[in-house]
C-alpha cells in the first residue's frame, strides 16, 4: 500500500514577461549534499536562498534543507514561544512545527496550536555588517507534514520535515508589508473578525461551576470591565462530552447565557472535535456511525480511534 498522499500541483502555463528574480543554479559541486542554487531580486541582486552551505537530505520520511541568510534580522515560524519576535541566531535551538494542544511552558521550545513554515528576513544594506536596509523578503515551505527548523550564526535556516515535498515560495516585494500582500495573496487573506472580537474576553479552564463563573463575570463588571464575550470551557460538560451540560454544576448555563446574551455580551462554548466510543448510550456516537462520518484509518473502513479527554473518541471527518 502506498502511504504518501499525492499532493495535487498545477504547472505554470505562461512564462512571466519580466520577473523580479534571478535564479542561478551550479551542478559543479564535490559534496553530494550540495545542491548549489541562489534566488536573487533583479533590482538590487540582494540573495533571498542559497543552499550552497549544503546540509540537503532527500531520505524517506526525512528531509532537511539548509539556506544562507541575508541578514541575522529574522522572523516568523511557528507556533513556539520566544522572548522577543526576531530570531536568537546566536542560540542554536531547534523548534517543532506541528499542530498540538498542550500548556505553553514559556521556557521549553515545545509546538503549539499553530504551523507556520513561513519565515520573513530583513536584508542589510550592501557592505554593512548591521545596519538594516528596510527592504524585506519571505520564505514559505508549502508542507503539512510534521517539521522542525533551527537558526544559527552564519547566519543560516535549517528546515527539516518528515514527508512530503520541498515546495517552496519566495515573496521578494521589497518591503515587509509588500511581502505580507503576497504571502496572504496565495494563502488567503485574514477573515475579517467579528466586532466583539476586539473587545474583552473572559475564558478560563478550571470554573469549578455556574456559580464560580458568574461571580468572576460579576466581579469584573463591578470593576468598570466592560465584559464583551464570555466562554465556557469543557467544565460545563458532562464527563467531558461534546454537546451535554453538566446537570448538576451547570445546571441553568443555558438561561445564564441567554442572559448575558441580553445584555449584550456575546457567549461561546467550547467543543472538542471528537465523540466519545459509546455506541450504546450517546447519540452523537451512534448517529456519527449511522451516517457514515468519522475519519478512517488506512484500510478505508474503520473509524480511527484516537483518545481525547472524555476518553476513546472518533473523528468527525
Amino acid at each position: 500500500m502506498n502511504s504518501t498522499v499525492p499532493i495535487p500541483l498545477s504547472s505554470a502555463s505562461d512564462q512571466v514577461s519580466s520577473p523580479q528574480y534571478e535564479f542561478g543554479y551550479s551542478s559543479d559541486s564535490s559534496r553530494d549534499n550540495i545542491l548549489p542554487f541562489a534566488i536573487k531580486r533583479q533590482i538590487d541582486k540582494a540573495v533571498s536562498f542559497d543552499t550552497s552551505l549544503g546540509g540537503l537530505i532527500l531520505n524517506n520520511q526525512f528531509l532537511q534543507i539548509v539556506t544562507r541568510l541575508q541578514s541575522p534580522h529574522v522572523y516568523g515560524f511557528g507556533e513556539n514561544n520566544h522572548d522577543t519576535l526576531k530570531h536568537n541566531v546566536q542560540e542554536r535551538r531547534s523548534w517543532g512545527i506541528f499542530a498540538r494542544d498542550q500548556g505553553t511552558n514559556w521556557d521549553t521550545n515545545s509546538n503549539h496550536y499553530g504551523t507556520q513554515s513561513f519565515y520573513l528576513v530583513m536584508e542589510q544594506l550592501m557592505n554593512s555588517n548591521e545596519a538594516p536596509s528596510g527592504r524585506m523578503h519571505g520564505i514559505l515551505l508549502l508542507n503539512s507534514n510534521a517539521m522542525d527548523y533551527s537558526v544559527d550564526r552564519t547566519p543560516s535556516v535549517s528546515i527539516r520535515t518528515i514527508g512530503g515535498i520541498l515546495d517552496f515560495f519566495a515573496f521578494l516585494d521589497p518591503t515587509p508589508e509588500q511581502v505580507v500582500q503576497q504571502y496572504t495573496w496565495l494563502v488567503g487573506r485574514s477573515i475579517l473578525p467579528f466586532y466583539c472580537s476586539f473587545g474583552f474576553q473572559l475564558s478560563h479552564w478550571g470554573y469549578s461551576n455556574l456559580a464560580h463563573m458568574q461571580n468572576i463575570v460579576k466581579r469584573n463588571r463591578d470593576a468598570g470591565i466592560p465584559l464583551d464575550v464570555q466562554y465556557a470551557d469543557i467544565d460545563y460538560m458532562e464527563a467531558a462530552k461534546d454537546f451535554t451540560i453538566d446537570p448538576i454544576n451547570y445546571k441553568g448555563l443555558k438561561e445564564y447565557f441567554a442572559q448575558l446574551n441580553r445584555e449584550g455580551v456575546r457567549t461561546i462554548i467550547i467543543l472538542d472535535p471528537g465523540t466519545i466510543d459509546d455506541q450504546t448510550h450517546y447519540t452523537p456516537t451512534i448517529e456519527g456511525m449511522r451516517e457514515d462520518v468519522f475519519v478512517k484509518s488506512d484500510d478505508g473502513q474503520t473509524p480511527i480511534k484516537g483518545s481525547c479527554w472524555p476518553g476513546d473518541v472518533f473523528f468527525p471527518g
